[in-house]
């Protein structure tokens, strides 16, 4: 545990005695504390830049943030990471992994279906793993609450923030595209751990007319540190939070890089229930399955199955200055969680990994916290009387409010008889089946029993007709109020023909899969052959979208005209 004087002083670091750095070795001191000086100089002018750009009210808004927090690349914000680091390593346990109980299997409860009222527990926690992991998180939780005012943010902005390996950049690029399709004006930061993990042609030269800028963790890092920071690069869970926890932004929309929004999000920062809590988490479609032990662990009430689901993380609407304690310990969560508390809170139940460590962060330092309750739905098509998903839809948190607070619960399945209440617009979808990437999209599924569209074109009444993905344009217009799928062919195509050499993912195949045989110019014929008879009666856009053109549209007739009420 950190001392009284190390969790509440940010010092400047004292660069010329610090050992080797976690990103570079330092060969000359004089040197590298040189260009270290110039580098923070640089990057700090370019954070003040990035934050101030364009920014209209929906960017700047009246600062929670205390004047501790430092900005983002200052000597104040080094010294955070370095103490952060050590205190992430004070809180390391002295065993690396807790076991199942024998051949135990978590049973896994949909909430439709019925949930039981007490959690299952198939772990196998001695006595004296769980007096230590109640005494590490003890200290982590002390260290981190007072650590948190001096998280680095600039102050009184907002925006969007993804993260993506290399082999997804054709994947977030229908995202991002999407994501202006919606109306969304809000900037959006694309983080990686260095230079080397990303591709940098799209960063440089097609993201950028997105309003979308490629950011980098090691750039904000002192030259040098006592203690590395956990290899946030060799883990995509550790990846999300490092991005929530370096972005600039104090108040932050979070998505993975195949998730995008159907719906203008902007207003969610707006409305409550983020301006009443500032924290808001969308559900998925199982309860939750954490052990007991857990909760004993963080010293915190157990959360009822019967009322909560568990937590999905593709989207995640954070206020970094009212939460950063809980941020600092879903880092914790993250960085001792592959073996212990991914097992600890879904013990092995769909999806492990860092889903559940947001909501328990939250939970384990009673902050508040809005989770919506409507459940995920899936999109798709029918193949004869086979459903096909190709994607999940989570809705608004403005409309799910509105239903809670009357007391409606959508998701009790005695409900389902005579619905009380209208569904929430859909605000996200999250293609996660299969992954819109152009290069392997219209392959999908090849080698699976035909199992996934588009192979499934062959299934309707023998024909070969191509179909789409969610349902004709009526359902598209009636579900959304416009035709998403037709602006997600577009990127597709997009994609596949103006920039197909320009993504490392195009040129060189992914997923295990080599690439397109014929190249560049191949996956474009094929591309548009498609386009061409899935939507006939339609003419290709590759203009990308004017950003803040599509207003946001009013949920079961009602407009939204004061920002900050609810229904």
């Amino acid at each position: 545990m950190l001392d009284e004087k190390q969790a509440t002083a940010i010092p400047t670091p004292a660069w010329a005695q610090m050992p080797a750095s976690n990103c570079f070795r330092r060969y000359w001191k004089l040197l590298l504390l040189a260009a270290a000086i110039v580098a923070a100089s640089v990057h700090l002018a370019a954070s003040r830049v990035h934050t101030a750009r364009s920014l209209t009210a929906h960017h700047r808004f009246p600062s929670q943030a205390a004047d501790t927090h430092p900005l983002p690349g200052e000597p104040r914000a080094h010294a955070f990471w370095d103490l952060l680091a050590r205190a992430v390593e004070n809180g390391r346990p002295s065993f690396a992994e807790l076991e199942r109980d024998g051949d135990e299997q978590v049973i896994v409860y949909s909430l439709a279906a019925g949930a039981p009222a007490e959690l299952p527990d198939v772990m196998a926690v001695s006595d004296d793993q769980l007096a230590e992991l109640k005494a590490k998180h003890r200290d982590a939780r002390t260290d981190f609450e007072k650590m948190a005012p001096y998280l680095p943010l600039a102050r009184g902005t907002r925006g969007i923030v993804m993260t993506a390996p290399d082999n997804a950049f054709a994947i977030m690029a229908t995202s991002l595209r999407m994501l202006r399709e919606s109306g969304s004006s809000l900037p959006l930061e694309i983080w990686f751990w260095t230079r080397d993990d990303h591709d940098a042609h799209p960063c440089e030269h097609i993201f950028p007319a997105l309003d979308a800028r490629c950011m980098f963790m090691c750039d904000f890092l002192p030259a040098s540190m006592e203690v590395p920071l956990p290899n946030i690069r060799d883990s995509k869970f550790l990846n999300k939070i490092g991005a929530v926890l370096f972005s600039t932004f104090e108040q932050i929309l979070f998505l993975d890089n195949d998730a995008f929004p159907v719906t203008n999000p902007d207003s969610i920062f707006t409305t409550a229930p983020f301006t009443t809590t500032g924290y808001v988490l969308w559900p998925d479609y199982w309860a939750v399955t954490s052990s007991p032990r857990f909760w004993d662990v963080a010293a915190t009430p157990a959360p009822d199955m019967l009322t909560r689901a568990s937590s999905e993380s593709g989207e995640l609407l954070i206020n970094k200055a009212t939460h950063a304690p809980a941020l600092l310990l879903t880092f914790y969560y993250n960085v001792y969680g592959d073996k212990l508390f991914y097992r600890l809170l879904s013990q092995g139940a769909p999806g492990e990994g860092d889903k559940e460590t947001w909501l328990a962060a939250v939970r384990a330092l009673d902050l508040p916290f809005y989770q919506v309750a409507e459940k995920p739905t899936h999109a798709g098509y029918h193949c004869g009387a086979r459903a096909v998903p190709v994607g999940s839809i989570q809705h608004h948190p403005r409309d799910d409010l509105a239903i809670t607070a009357a007391g409606i619960n959508r998701a009790d399945p005695a409900a389902d008889f005579i619905p009380q209440a209208p569904a929430p617009r859909p605000l996200f979808m999250h293609a996660n089946l299969p992954k819109l990437d152009p290069s392997l999209l219209l392959d999908w599924g090849a080698a699976q029993d035909d199992s996934f569209w588009p192979d499934m074109r062959r299934c309707a009444a023998g024909r070969g007709d191509a179909h789409r993905m969610w349902g004709p344009r009526r359902f598209a217009l009636a579900r959304f109020g416009w035709d998403v799928e037709k602006a997600v062919w577009d990127a597709l195509r997009w994609t596949a023909c103006e920039h197909a050499a320009d993504y490392n993912v195009l040129r060189n195949g992914s997923f295990g899969r080599p690439p397109r045989r014929g190249g560049a110019l191949q996956m474009c014929r094929d591309m548009a052959r498609f386009y061409d008879e899935l939507l006939p009666d339609e003419v290709y856009s590759p203009k990308l979208p004017r950003i803040g053109a599509r207003k946001e549209l009013p949920w079961g007739g009602v407009p939204l005209v004061d920002p900050s009420s609810t229904y």
